[in-house]
């Protein structure tokens, strides 16, 4: 009889989460969001438009849509550098 009684927890918190993360699509279009920033940040800018057009195409009519959609994205997505200046090698003299 305690194991049903578990179950019965365990699966009322399952559903008590699932119902709270999908009643808030502000929330989950910004950890969208923030995940894309952060893809932007280590490079991965294939990831990062990827994101954002979720964002755009499942939570359209959100803020985040607003900021996913920022005139300067297509910009900032395709930017290859500034790349790192490098000292020049040092070979020791024999």
């Amino acid at each position: 009889m305690r194991w049903r009684l578990e179950i019965n927890q365990i699966l009322s918190i399952g559903l008590l989460l699932l119902a709270f993360g999908c009643g808030n699509p502000e929330a989950k279009s910004k950890e969208l969001y923030d995940t894309a920033q952060f893809e932007e940040q280590q490079r991965n800018f294939k990831h990062a438009r990827q994101l954002y057009e979720r964002i755009l195409k499942e939570y359209p009519n959100t803020e985040t849509a607003q900021k996913a959609d920022a005139p300067d994205k297509d910009t900032r997505l395709t930017t290859v550098g500034p790349f790192p200046t490098l000292p020049a090698p040092y070979f020791p003299k024999n």
